[in-house]
């Protein structure tokens, strides 16, 4: 599986800097998908716990996820996001259907998409049912991206696997 890479104009304070995205980068090691992963649970975690009003991205997948010169994910695309008020909700953007409701569960079931995705190193059409399929069958491992070998920590990849089951389960 491929993430966005962005290229910041120089000269720019971090928060103003206008990104060039699109350019594919390969995440080679599993330190780097799991300090990925870390990040945008924490990038969810901010937005769904400490933004006033709370945000549901709603459409949380890898071509929204930016990685800058570090390889530090960035949360992209929150313009079509539900703003989460106690007293209201307001959909900005769009207006959806009843059976497209997003809500901080849909997110998370999202982020544990994004997880087996990054974990296996692939996009899969069928995921959810080939992540259950193998855990059942307890070969999580072959879900496992193959350019890991070298350096593969098994455990700590099944590791993540389990949370992304946790994140998709019904």
């Amino acid at each position: 599986m491929r993430l966005n890479s962005c290229k910041a104009e120089e000269n720019r304070s971090e928060s103003t800097m206008p990104v060039t995205c699109g350019i594919q980068v390969e995440i080679s090691t599993l330190i780097g998908k799991c300090r990925i992963c870390i990040g945008i649970a924490s990038g969810l975690a901010f937005l769904h716990e400490e933004v006033q009003p709370h945000i549901v991205h709603g459409e949380l997948t890898s071509t929204n996820i930016l990685l800058d010169k570090d390889l530090t994910p960035k949360i992209s695309d929150v313009g079509l996001s539900k703003l989460i008020s106690v007293t209201r909700v307001i959909i900005t953007a769009s207006v959806y259907a009843p059976e497209v409701i997003m809500t901080h569960e849909s997110d998370v079931y999202s982020y544990g998409i994004l997880l087996v995705e990054i974990v296996g190193g692939r996009y899969i059409q069928s995921i959810v049912e080939q992540t259950w399929e193998h855990y059942k069958q307890k070969k999580l491992v072959e879900l496992i991206d193959i350019s890991l070998n070298k350096e593969l920590c098994v455990e700590e990849a099944c590791k993540y696997l389990k949370i992304a089951l946790l994140c998709i389960q019904d």
